[in-house]
């Protein structure tokens, strides 16, 4: 099994983690806003454009972070390489990028040129990196636990975690009215994840070994929505055996 790719972290207190590194905000571009973009479409003898739609285009961040001082030859060369080989490993799978004094992290991507300045005695590095998406998730995980009322602040419809544990008898629950089924048993101390931003459900056993149940699932992956949210459990399940967790999208 691969091991997994770790977070960037922009710290309250400046630094880069996992590499140590101080952020240099002067040359840091941590954008306020993905850009606005707008489509629109020119009339024949018209005067100016009609517009059709502004939507959000992606964010590009551009991280500048020195070592700490007094490294030798060898050591600059070691961080080197440490950023090289994590660069390369988000070309193309995603991470995430936290920036804990925003609130917000961000799917990222290696994109565009990174570079090395050799100081006396430090190390510069520029890194540049891109998230697809417009919108931030925030650092704040919500829970709710059974039934009831969720209230989110999200821009966007966001996807959740939806986790049922054993034993529960083909059950069922509403998410804003939308019926949520599961076609079979799960056991005591078995799992069932339904994860509606992926569109999965796995069943991790007792031992911890998980597999594709969605040949059991109805295939309805509802999203939370800004505002009120009504989560309903219609048979098989109790409060106890719930559990919603979610982030919500923000600006």
């Amino acid at each position: 099994m691969e091991n997994e790719i770790e977070n960037l972290v922009i710290t309250n207190n400046g630094k880069l983690l996992p590499f140590g590194f101080t952020i240099d905000y002067n040359k840091t571009n941590l954008p306020l806003m993905a850009e606005a973009i707008e489509a629109s479409q020119t009339i024949t003898g018209a005067d100016g454009e009609l517009i059709l739609d502004t939507t959000y285009g992606s964010r590009v961040f551009e991280i500048d972070a020195y070592t700490d001082d007094f490294l030798s030859p060898t050591e600059k060369e070691q961080k080197r390489e440490e950023v090289r080989e994590f660069l390369n490993s988000i070309k193309k799978n995603t991470t995430k990028l936290v920036i804990q004094p925003l609130n917000r992290t961000f799917e990222v991507k290696y994109a565009g040129l990174a570079e090395d300045t050799n100081l006396p005695k430090s190390v510069e590095f520029f890194i540049p990196l891109k998230s697809a998406s417009s919108y931030a998730i925030s650092n704040t995980t919500y829970v709710q636990n059974g039934a009831g009322q969720i209230n989110s602040s999200t821009k966007e419809p966001v996807g959740f975690i939806c986790t049922i544990s054993g034993e529960a008898a083909y059950p069922e629950l509403t998410v804003n009215g939308v019926t949520m089924k599961y076609d079979n048993v799960i056991l005591e101390g078995e799992k069932l994840i339904l994860d509606s931003k992926k569109c999965t459900a796995t069943k991790i056993s007792t031992t911890g070994t998980k597999t594709n149940a969605m040949a059991y699932y109805n295939h309805e992956f509802p999203k939370i929505q800004s505002g009120n949210n009504t989560v309903s459990i219609v048979s098989g399940i109790t409060n106890e055996n719930l559990k919603i967790e979610w982030n919500d999208l923000l600006l």
